[in-house]
């Protein structure tokens, strides 16, 4: 259950910088999106913070591959790239260490990290709704509905004031995948 939300919350968080991207993942296609990445951080060439998303999306697919060691490399590059934006910085670790600690079972940790993120002033409304929806995946996994159907309104709450509305769409997606199982 978490590729494929992992998969889909990457996808449409780079779907703006990375397109080609962005659809490898929502085809299940890991492999073809990490090349595409790969390419967007080639094409950019630049060493500053225009070069974060795709090396951001070279982590989240690497992660999703299992290669556990070039995602947290690729992770630090992202972080890196973002000297001087300390929020930035601190957001996106947030979000890193918390799906990586998802992916490898250590909930605990995974939740700190995304409930930071949740009541961090400078995370964008966007970055909030994906650590929901990593919060409501932990408590999911724990058996913990009520906690986790509380997550998920947080989640639908934020997206519903998003104009891109794929972002409610992934929301009920787990909510209906979560109440399914």
């Amino acid at each position: 259950m978490f590729q494929i939300y992992f998969a889909l919350v990457s996808a449409l968080s780079q779907a703006d910088e990375l397109p080609s991207y962005a659809r490898a993942m929502q085809d299940g296609d890991f492999d073809a999106a990490l090349r595409h990445a790969q390419r967007g951080a080639d094409l950019d060439g630049a060493a500053g913070p225009d070069a974060a998303p795709a090396c951001l999306a070279m982590a989240d697919a690497a992660l999703l591959l299992g290669h556990e060691v070039d995602a947290d490399e690729h992770f630090r590059r992202a972080q890196k790239l973002l000297r001087g934006a300390h929020d930035e910085l601190r957001v996106m670790s947030c979000r890193n260490t918390g799906w990586q600690a998802l992916s490898l079972h250590r909930y605990g940790a995974a939740l700190q990290c995304f409930a930071r993120v949740t009541q961090d002033g400078a995370a964008s409304a966007r970055q909030k709704i994906e650590a929901m929806l990593g919060v409501a995946l932990i408590h999911h996994q724990l058996g913990q509905q009520a906690a986790c159907d509380e997550a998920l309104g947080h989640a639908r709450a934020l997206a519903g004031a998003d104009d891109d509305t794929r972002w409610a769409l992934l929301v009920d997606l787990l909510a209906l995948d979560c109440a399914v199982q």
